[in-house]
C-alpha cells in the first residue's frame, strides 16, 4: 500500500510537473506573441509618425511655396500698380500742361481780340466824335451799359458835356454774364442758336416789356429836352425796336444798325416823329467789320 501511494504521488508529481511545463510554455508563447505584437505596433506607430512628419513637411513646403508665390504676385501687382500710378500721374501732368497751354493760348487770343476790339471801338468812338462835334449837340444821353457810355466819352469831352446815363436804354442782353461782339459770332454761338430757335429769345421772354421800356425812354428824353439836339448813345436792338415802333414794322429784325451808326429822328411836341436817316456810317465805313457768322466774307 505504501508503494502504491508513492507511485501515485510520483505520478501526480510528474503530471504536475508536466502541467507546469505546459503552463510555462503557454506563458512563454503568450509573452512572445505579446512582445511580437507590441513590436509590430511600435513599428507601425513609427511608420505612421514618419508618414505624418513627411506629410507635414510636404504640406509646410507647399504652404511656403504658395506663400512665396503669393508674395511674388503681390509684389508684381504692387509694382504694376506703382507703374500704372506713375503713368497715370505722367498722363495727368501732360494733360494738365496741355490744358494750361491751350487755356493760355485761348486767353492770349481772347486778350488779343479784346484789345483789338477795344482799339477798334476807341477809333469808332473818336470817329463819331469827329463827325458829331461839327454839329450843335446840346445834350448827351447814354445807356447805363459800359460799352455805350465809353463810346460817348470822346464826344462828351470835346463838347464838355456830362453824359446822362439811363437804365431804360440798356440792350436786350443786359442780363447776360458775357458779351460776344456780333462780328465774332458763328452759327454755333449760343445767342445765334437761341435766335434761330426763337428770335424773340433775345428779349428774354419779354419783348413787349423791352419795347415799352425803350419807347418810354425816348419819349421822356424828348419831353425833357424841348428844342434841343440830343445825342443818344444806345444799342442796336434798342434802335431797331424804336424804329420798328415808329414805322409800325412787323419785326425789328429787318433793321441792323452798325456800331456807331447814326440814326436821326426829329421829335415834335405834337408827338410826331420823323426819321431823317438810318445807320449813317460814312464816318466809320473803314472801321466796320460786318458779321459773317463763321462763313467766308
Amino acid at each position: 500500500a505504501k508503494k502504491a501511494v508513492e507511485e501515485a504521488a510520483a505520478a501526480a508529481k510528474k503530471k504536475a510537473e508536466e502541467a507546469q511545463k505546459q503552463a510555462e510554455a503557454v506563458a512563454a508563447a503568450t509573452k512572445k506573441a505579446a512582445e511580437e505584437a507590441a513590436a509590430a505596433a511600435k513599428k507601425k506607430a513609427e511608420e505612421a509618425q514618419k508618414q505624418a512628419e513627411a506629410a507635414a513637411a510636404a504640406a509646410k513646403k507647399k504652404a511656403e511655396e504658395a506663400a512665396a508665390a503669393a508674395q511674388k504676385k503681390a509684389e508684381e501687382a504692387a509694382a504694376a500698380a506703382a507703374d500704372a500710378k506713375k503713368k497715370a500721374e505722367a498722363a495727368a501732368a501732360a494733360a494738365q500742361r496741355k490744358a494750361e497751354a491751350a487755356a493760355k493760348r485761348s486767353a492770349e487770343e481772347a486778350q488779343k481780340k479784346a484789345e483789338a476790339a477795344a482799339i477798334a471801338a476807341r477809333k469808332q468812338a473818336e470817329a463819331v466824335a469827329d463827325f458829331l462835334s461839327q454839329e450843335t449837340i446840346n445834350e448827351i444821353v447814354t445807356s447805363s451799359m459800359q460799352r455805350a457810355y465809353e463810346t460817348s466819352m470822346p464826344l462828351a469831352k470835346r463838347l464838355e458835356i456830362d453824359p446822362i446815363q439811363r437804365d431804360d436804354l440798356r440792350e436786350s442782353d443786359h442780363n447776360s454774364s458775357s458779351y460776344i461782339p456780333l462780328e465774332e459770332m458763328t452759327l454755333d454761338s449760343g445767342p445765334v442758336q437761341a435766335y434761330l430757335n426763337d428770335p424773340l429769345a433775345i428779349f428774354e421772354g419779354d419783348y413787349e416789356g423791352f419795347r415799352d421800356r425803350v419807347v418810354g425812354a425816348f419819349n421822356q428824353i424828348v419831353q425833357e429836352n424841348p428844342g434841343k439836339k440830343v445825342a443818344v448813345f444806345c444799342h442796336g436792338m434798342v434802335t431797331s425796336v424804336y424804329l420798328q415802333t415808329l414805322w409800325k414794322l412787323e419785326t425789328p429784325f429787318l433793321l441792323q444798325p452798325d456800331y456807331t451808326g447814326i440814326t436821326r429822328v426829329q421829335a415834335a411836341a405834337s408827338g410826331l416823329r420823323t426819321v431823317h436817316s438810318i445807320n449813317e456810317t460814312g464816318h466809320v465805313r473803314h472801321l466796320i467789320e460786318r458779321p459773317t457768322f463763321g462763313r467766308p466774307a
